[in-house]
């Protein structure tokens, strides 16, 4: 168990350095540097390496030592690396990323979840966004929070494209740690509680070109939110 947390600490501090550009692209490090600033074993060094590898962030040559990758050849997609981007430096270049990836996947997967001959889902999508804006009147936060995210990964989820689908721990990591405020200055955001109701029924009665244009406009509020210019 001491192992396992040593490599989690470790692998969670050189990550973060890394995006962070703590160590600049082709740098080079070595093993022994490393086993002796963190104080560990050399297989959990190792293990660390292999674990950045897998990430991309480094490449381990013969000979050379450890290199840090650029930043154009690492997984971005990988949601530990979109995590460190949002708790690091440039949190608001990857915010904005994110939007950007949002705003053109999830309005095209609300069209196709309208779609969805199962009313079933498409009845439970529109129930989650009745339950997001109770939640929020009522100002139970952490349950607002459960339900916004748990609205967005179902339109990802059953949209019918697996691509799509795929993008659910991205979601995870974009939502939850780059959430919309449930509150502004004057009070709680009706106009983006009301997107999702209305959202969410377009989308339970099959109408999939309201839905689109109605994502798109929760996207395009969504950015208004959190101050940032994803266009």
């Amino acid at each position: 168990m001491a192992a396992i947390v040593l490599h989690s600490a470790v692998h969670e501090t050189l990550g973060q350095e890394i995006v962070d550009g703590v160590h600049a692209p082709r740098s080079v490090l070595t093993l022994d540097g490393l086993q002796t600033r963190f104080g560990v074993s050399r297989t959990v060094m190792r293990e660390v390496m292999r674990a950045l590898e897998a990430q991309r962030l480094i490449e381990s040559r013969r000979r050379v030592g450890i290199i840090v990758r650029p930043a154009a050849e690492w997984k971005v997609y990988d949601p530990q690396v979109v995590a460190w981007h949002l708790k690091g430096v440039r949190a608001n270049d990857m915010t904005r990323s994110l939007l950007q990836l949002r705003i053109a996947i999830e309005p095209t997967a609300a069209l196709l979840v309208a779609q969805n001959p199962d009313v079933t889902v498409r009845r439970h999508i529109y129930e989650l966004a009745l339950e997001l804006r109770r939640a929020a009147i009522a100002s139970e936060v952490d349950h607002y929070r459960r339900t916004d995210l748990q609205f967005h990964l179902n339109i990802l989820r059953h949209s019918g494209n697996p691509l799509f689908g795929g993008l659910d721990e991205i979601t995870v990591v974009a939502v939850t740690l780059r959430q919309a405020p449930l509150t502004r200055s004057e009070g709680i955001n009706v106009p983006m509680l009301d997107l999702h109701v209305e959202a969410g029924e377009a989308i339970h009665r099959g109408d999939h070109w309201s839905a689109y244009e109605l994502v798109t406009h929760l996207m395009e509020e969504f950015k208004d939110v959190v101050n940032l210019n994803a266009t």
